[in-house]
């Protein structure tokens, strides 16, 4: 039961000593001679079975199993085809013996307990456990220390106690029921590790928790700073905002609110940012559809979604449905002051949808996961808080607008009076150009996925040279931090962007059913394998539970589940999920 609680499986096995004496044949029992053999035990187990049904099951196996107990075990490793069956030994010592060492039956042990472990390490397996019963249960345990600590055998020897005493107690409880946690641990995976509380309302300092709202109050702060740039052409935040205003004007009276959609069919442009911005002050949630994917993927999430319409910029989507070119909507009869909720349909609340993003349908269907503004505003206060953009900032938008990073992207700078530059389309996948507009832009806020990461690293040495290690080579040297996340994060590739450019690297998690990111963590010296995911962010809680959605103990594999503020309302149109 503790090594299926340990490994998280439900088929274990360990070895045992067993006499070895064959049973039946003629004066086997007066031989002299160690027959002891070591087999191995195989148990499988449902966690739902209570205690009672789990022994009452592996007795019948053993004792079916008791004429074979004299095969050798390297008899029955090479009939398996596998070296080293098991790595744990459990000694059971059925002799118990009274001071001056004579043996003595035990035949009541209703008032049995459990006693403490002794550690050592003189065993031929990585881990021993020897039980011997008197009128107690005692237990020792070896170990071989080039393999554990004796930390970690003391805590696998509490637990054990705790399983037994358990088994002792209610032998008809379910053996996933069985709890190998203590108070402690338990309070540090469930709370101490998820202590991130934390009152958003005191950085916003009045405002509500939208997008909206953290844009336009930025436009009041800094209305002639550079707001946006894409392939040599600039917008002050003043210039962008009008644009922006005029649009959801002419959004709102086609009906666009809180809990409408509005599709975005364009690639990377000033018209896609300012299209963005515009369904979110409208009060709306922008859909993003990807010009380049099938036909048929498009159709599917308009269906889904019942956009109020789909604006295009520059070239139409190649679908059925109606489109509007923003690029060449005749907007001067529009006011370009900042829209509140007096222009718009209904009042726009942080529970309202802010976007919805489709995931890639690789299971089934693609579905919509519409998130809200509280949890995209806790997000970006949190990375605010972690990072500290500023306004002499320049952050890159790579990111294709149909992945959740690229919320972010397109949000966070604008909200802090730093510039946004938009790589062009297709821009993403070319590391000569990413090197080049992050040198002539002064880029120093990024993100990449791991594996364009290492693509982009091996670039980027092979084109800085030596240079890089006297540190006189200016090639991307103006990046500060780099964000990674999407797919599993390599040591080796982010220690050497590191080098490369002196850019602090932190890995990020999040699916898209959460407001992009849920933990961090910062790249250590001693990262030099797969990065870990980290910890959680602002008013999110993870956990790893069992298959019963029980805590499992650290180091012990499970499911992850997320919970807080960042989670999505669920998918759109399909409540069932």
């Amino acid at each position: 039961v503790l090594l299926g609680r340990l490994t998280g499986r439900d088929d274990v096995l360990f070895g045992t000593t067993v006499s070895g004496r064959p049973a039946g044949l003629a004066g086997v029992e007066s031989m002299v001679g160690l027959f002891i053999n070591t087999v191995p035990v195989r148990v499988a187990f449902d966690p739902a079975e209570s205690v009672r049904q789990l022994l009452s099951r592996v007795q019948g196996q053993q004792a079916d199993l008791l004429d074979h107990h004299y095969v050798g075990l390297a008899d029955i490793q090479a009939a398996a085809g596998i070296g080293g069956l098991f790595d744990s030994l459990v000694v059971f010592e059925s002799y118990p013996v009274d001071a001056e060492g004579i043996q003595k039956q035990a035949a009541d042990i209703d008032g049995m307990a459990v006693t403490g472990l002794h550690a050592a390490d003189a065993t031929h397996y990585p881990l021993t456990l020897i039980a011997q019963l008197d009128s107690r249960l005692r237990i020792r345990a070896g170990y071989l220390r080039d393999l554990f600590d004796e930390d970690t055998v003391v805590t696998l020897a509490e637990r054990l106690i705790r399983v037994l005493s358990t088994i002792v107690a209610e032998p008809g409880v379910a053996v996933g029921d069985i709890d190998p946690l203590d108070a402690v641990e338990r309070r540090t995976i469930l709370t101490d590790w998820n202590d991130t509380d934390f009152d958003v309302a005191s950085v916003l300092a009045g405002r509500p928790a939208t997008l909206a709202a953290l844009f336009t109050d930025r436009v009041v702060r800094t209305p002639d700073r550079t707001a946006v740039t894409f392939e040599g052409t600039s917008l002050s935040y003043v210039e962008f905002a009008a644009r922006v205003n005029k649009l959801a004007r002419w959004l709102i009276e086609r009906g666009v609110g809180p809990e409408s959609f509005v599709a975005l069919g364009m690639r990377r442009s000033i018209d896609l940012v300012v299209g963005m911005y515009a369904v979110t002050v409208a009060g709306g949630a922008y859909v993003p559809l990807d010009p380049d994917h099938p036909a048929e993927r498009t159709e599917y999430i308009l269906a889904t979604a019942d956009p109020v319409c789909v604006l295009t910029a520059g070239t139409d989507l190649e679908i059925d449905t109606a489109q509007v070119r923003i690029d060449l909507l005749e907007l001067s009869g529009y006011s370009p002051t900042p829209v509140t909720d007096r222009d718009r349909r209904h009042p726009l609340r942080p529970g309202d949808t802010a976007y919805v993003i489709f995931t890639s349908g690789s299971t089934g269907r693609p579905k919509g996961v519409a998130v809200p503004h509280a949890a995209i505003v806790n997000r970006l206060v949190w990375m605010q808080a972690e990072y500290g953009l500023t306004a002499d900032d320049v952050v890159l938008q790579k990111t294709p607008a149909t992945f959740d990073v690229s919320v972010w992207e397109f949000f966070w700078p604008l909200q802090i009076g730093a510039r946004l530059v938009v790589a062009k389309p297709d821009g993403h996948r070319d590391p000569e150009y990413l090197m080049q507009v992050i040198t002539a832009e002064g880029v120093t806020v990024m993100h990449f996925v791991p594996s364009m990461l290492t693509v982009f690293v091996a670039a980027l040495a092979e084109s800085a040279g030596p240079a890089v290690a006297t540190g006189t080579d200016g090639l991307c040297r103006s990046l500060r931090l780099v964000f990674a996340s999407g797919e599993a994060l390599g040591g080796k590739p982010a220690q050497a962007l590191t080098e490369l450019t002196g850019a602090r690297v932190h890995n990020l998690y999040g699916p898209t059913e959460a407001a992009v990111d849920v933990t961090h963590h910062a790249l250590t010296p001693a990262d030099t394998d797969t990065v870990p995911i980290g910890r959680p962010v602002y008013n999110t809680r993870v956990y790893v539970l069992d298959n019963r959605l029980r805590p499992v103990p650290a180091g012990v594999p499970g499911e992850l589940y997320l919970a807080g503020i960042q989670l999505a309302h669920g998918y759109i149109a399909r409540p069932d999920l």
